[in-house]
């Protein structure tokens, strides 16, 4: 049952927007900025049912919060997905080996888009989210 998200976005602007985008259809977004604040409130906080996580990040790395995650016996349940907006040109490269990286250290999903596409992005995540909350 997910009602709470937790939303790892280092500009707060984005963060803002995926909030406005999640929310309306009936979830509560919470918002870290770093991997380290992350953890933290997944580990206050045992009502957080899903993380968002950005893959590139300026401080810390998305591989760490993953592994972190799968570790802690009270967080391992909870479904990882993440998120690759805009990967530059040499970034794109290297898209499938963070795909991979990623999903081999537990992510559920690994979601890319060129651009930013709130709609494309919530059919993306509407498809892990469950019925109960629409």
């Amino acid at each position: 049952m997910v009602d709470k998200i937790l939303a790892l976005k280092e500009r707060p602007e984005y963060a803002r927007s995926f909030r406005d985008m999640i929310e309306p259809h009936g979830y509560q977004v919470v918002i870290a900025t770093t991997v380290e604040a992350a953890l933290e409130l997944l580990r206050e906080d045992d009502e957080i049912d899903m993380v968002i996580a950005a893959v590139h990040l300026e401080e810390g790395n998305v591989f760490d919060l993953i592994r972190e995650i799968r570790r802690d016996d009270d967080l391992k349940r909870i479904p990882i997905v993440c998120l690759n907006i805009n990967p530059g040109r040499c970034a794109n490269y290297l898209n499938d080996s963070l795909e991979v990286a990623s999903k081999a250290l537990g992510a559920d999903r690994f979601i890319t888009m060129q651009h930013y596409d709130s709609e494309e992005l919530w059919k993306q995540l509407d498809k892990m989210l469950p019925v109960y909350a629409r």
